[in-house]
């Protein structure tokens, strides 16, 4: 990796944006970008990916574009509820990187530990629709999509619940 994605903690989007940039196959990111600009990234993504096999130095500005925009449409998208790191406080961070692993593992008490004593009202439920969606076939676009709307409502009904605001919290 290079540029923007060099973080240790990159979080859901960032790892999408990569994993599809190693593998060429845009699928892996078209599910956390609006329906409207899948051109637009595979476009991106064939050019990053071209870049980075011709390229002897490792630069690819192309990439860095690429990632950069991806976080752009993601967080115009999604509004309040990005996933983008460089918009979110590291309490933020931390509460995204748990419910990240909780939804890999499928292991509710990883979200109830963060919750504490905030009432976790709706919370497992919103897990267990995260749980539901997340196996979704390779390649299919749709179910991808509707997994990572689950699951970024669920980082938003988290956060909110942590931090006691009720503005991020999908209906």
């Amino acid at each position: 990796m290079n540029g923007i994605a060099e973080t240790k903690f990159q979080g859901p989007v960032l790892d999408a944006a990569e994993k599809a940039l190693a593998t060429g196959a845009a699928c892996h990111i078209l599910v956390w970008v609006p329906a409207g600009t899948e051109n637009m990234v595979k476009n991106l993504l064939e050019k990053a990916c071209c870049e980075r096999t011709i390229s002897l130095t490792g630069e690819c500005r192309a990439a860095d574009g690429y990632f950069r925009t991806v976080l752009r449409l993601h967080s115009a998208h999604c509004g309040l509820r990005n996933l983008n790191y460089a918009t979110r406080t590291p309490q933020e961070r931390e509460i995204i990187r748990t419910v990240e692993s909780a939804c890999r593992s499928g292991d509710y008490q990883e979200i109830g530990a963060v919750l504490g004593i905030y009432k976790d009202t709706g919370v497992r439920e919103r897990f267990c629709e995260v749980l539901e969606r997340r196996d979704y076939p390779a390649g299919d676009i749709a179910a991808g999509r509707r997994y990572t709307t689950a699951f970024v409502d669920l980082v938003a009904l988290v956060i909110s619940r942590c931090s006691g605001s009720r503005d991020q919290v999908p209906a």
